[in-house]
């Protein structure tokens, strides 16, 4: 089944959802209706909710010819195999959970294998709980297939600098130690 369908399918089940528990508000004579806190009470009950987050290689600091712009690690499009470029960030494709002392657990499926991710550290007021890898042909050795993190602050944006690539495009093919970027869509909830 196409990736890209079951994530519209999710996004239009959590859209639903949150538009379930807003008319709910509404019924039951709410006064004032914000509308991401209906949204994000309407994710799983155990706390865990479905967001998105991306890690990139800023087109800046690549600069592979025909990636015309940010390689996104959580993209799984690959030109080696025909699949496209990954130059645009997934959506509804990542896990929060809300820990104690405000903070957040995220765990991010790392897909994409010809711009492998192969060595990652925290930073930026991030640290690695846990990752899993899975083996890639291109740099003939493991590549980190997900990545489960501590964050201790909301930022729009994180950099992390101890982090090594495996290229497998031909104009830039070979390890790399390009900064690697992180966003992280936050719901509401605390």
């Amino acid at each position: 089944m196409n990736t890209e369908m079951i994530y519209t399918r999710r996004g239009f089940v959590k859209l639903a959802a949150g538009a379930v528990a807003a008319a709910a508000l509404v019924a039951t004579g709410a006064s004032t209706l914000d509308i991401d806190k209906a949204f994000a009470a309407s994710q799983n009950a155990d706390g865990s909710y479905t967001v998105t987050a991306n890690l990139y290689v800023k087109h800046e600091d690549h600069q592979a010819p025909l990636v015309s712009g940010n390689a996104y690690l959580t993209n799984p499009n690959n030109p080696l195999k025909l699949g496209g470029f990954p130059t645009s960030p997934m959506s509804d494709n990542a896990t929060l959970k809300v820990l104690d002392g405000g903070k957040y657990q995220v765990t991010i499926p790392v897909r994409n294998e010809c711009f492998s991710l192969i060595e990652f550290s925290g930073g930026d007021g991030v640290t690695v709980a846990d990752y899993e890898t899975t083996y890639c042909s291109y740099p003939n050795e493991n590549r980190i297939s997900s990545l489960t993190l501590v964050v201790s602050e909301r930022k729009a944006e994180y950099k992390f600098t101890a982090v090594k690539e495996y290229a497998a495009h031909p104009l830039k093919k070979g390890y790399h130690e390009w900064p690697v970027y992180m966003t992280v869509e936050f719901p509401d909830a605390q």
